[in-house]
């Protein structure tokens, strides 16, 4: 459970920490500029705005998957399953779609996208996950019978 815990803290300070940094930006990264081929000063100002704006969107997502995977390390490590499904399904919506656009951004321009980072995450969520499990052990003695008692006559 030590593993599945720092799985989930470690994606989850990672995404808060990206989130600040997008958030703070006042330009696009370095390889939305060499995707783009064009350099932020050349940007007109109507365009500028719009790429800052999506970068706080961006920002947005970052923060609300990073909170989720530290909202649910507690729940999970008490052994409550429905929080370890909570953790990968909202981690996976998050980074799947993360993961396609940086790779489809580095197959299409060249430009440095950050696809390897972005898929050690996607890794890190699911071992999360699967160091998580929680244990199949019945709360009833081995030697409880289960069945139904059948009915008085």
């Amino acid at each position: 459970m030590k593993f599945a815990v720092a799985c989930y803290a470690v994606n989850g300070i990672l995404a808060l920490v990206l989130a600040g940094r997008y958030w703070m930006a006042d330009r696009y990264m370095p390889y939305h500029a060499l995707a783009s081929g064009t350099s932020w000063e050349t940007l007109a100002p109507g365009v500028q705005f719009i790429v800052l704006a999506l970068l706080k969107v961006a920002a947005a997502g970052m923060l609300a998957a990073g909170v989720l995977s530290l909202v649910v390390i507690a729940p999970i490590a008490r052994g409550e399953n429905w929080a370890r499904w909570t953790a990968l399904a909202g981690g996976l919506a998050f980074l799947l779609p993360l993961l396609y656009v940086t790779a489809y951004g580095r197959i299409a321009s060249g430009a440095p996208f950050p696809v390897a980072p972005t898929a050690l995450a996607v890794v890190v969520a699911i071992a999360g996950f699967v160091a998580s499990r929680v244990p199949l052990r019945s709360t009833f003695p081995a030697s409880a019978d289960l069945r139904r008692a059948p009915p008085a006559t």
